[in-house]
Order: structure tokens, then sequence, then C-alpha cells
């Protein structure tokens, strides 16, 4: 199902993310990424115009998406409700149980190396790089 998902979505990715979007959009990499801040850096030095670069880090970044945001995301992209309801369905499969066996539901995270992942968490990311 998330294999299909994924391959589904990847044509609507360039339409839905930010033109300055790398994460999980086909053909692009974190290298033209990498080579647009230099090239940022290079001209604002040049010009002698101020500059402020953030540094996020992002590492455990899959671990700490929150479910509801993640919703709320994929409602602010106009995604139909059963198509929502499904990725939801979908994350909270990987409920956990404690040594008592009651049912521990995961509130956030995406599956780390699953096919659709990249794309929720790039979903997730796109508000911020628009602001």
């Amino acid at each position: 199902m998330t294999r299909n998902t994924a391959e589904r979505l990847k044509p609507y990715l360039t339409e839905l993310l930010h033109q300055k979007q790398y994460c999980g959009v086909q053909g692009k990499t974190v290298f033209e990424g990498v080579a647009t801040i230099r090239y940022v850096i290079a001209h604002t030095e040049m010009t002698g115009k101020p500059l402020c670069v953030v540094s996020i880090d992002f590492s455990e970044a899959f671990g700490n998406i929150s479910h509801e945001y993640l919703q709320k995301v994929l409602q602010a992209h106009a995604f139909s409700e059963p198509f929502i309801r499904r990725i939801m369905l979908f994350l909270r499969q990987s409920d956990i149980r404690d040594t008592n066996q009651r049912q521990i539901p995961i509130k956030i995270s995406v599956r780390q190396g699953c096919p659709l992942s990249m794309t929720l968490y790039a979903m997730c990311l796109n508000p911020l790089i628009r602001q």
C-alpha cells in the first residue's frame, strides 16, 4: 500500500511543495540545496547585503513528526478525507504493547524505511520552507 501511494503522489509533489524543496522530490538532491546556499552566500559577500542563515538540525526528524500535525498538513493540501484516513490508519498500525500487553498508541513519527515516509516528511516541512 505505501509503495503504491508514494508512487501515485510523486507527480503531484512539484505542485504541492515549494520549488526550493529538495527533500523527497524526484530528480532533486541535497547537493542542489547545498549549491544554492553556497551561491546565496557568495552573492551576499559580493554585494555586501546582510544575510541571515538558519541551520536546523533535522536528525531524528522522522521520529518527531506529530500525527496531528501531519493530518492538518494533508488537509491544508486539500487531500480527500478518505485518503487522509487511510494514511492516519497506516500510521496508527504502528502501535506498540507494554509489558502487560496493553496497546500504547503512537502519536508521533513516520516509519523509517517506508517508501511513503520521505514524502510525508517533505510535506510536513513544506509550511516551514514557505515561511
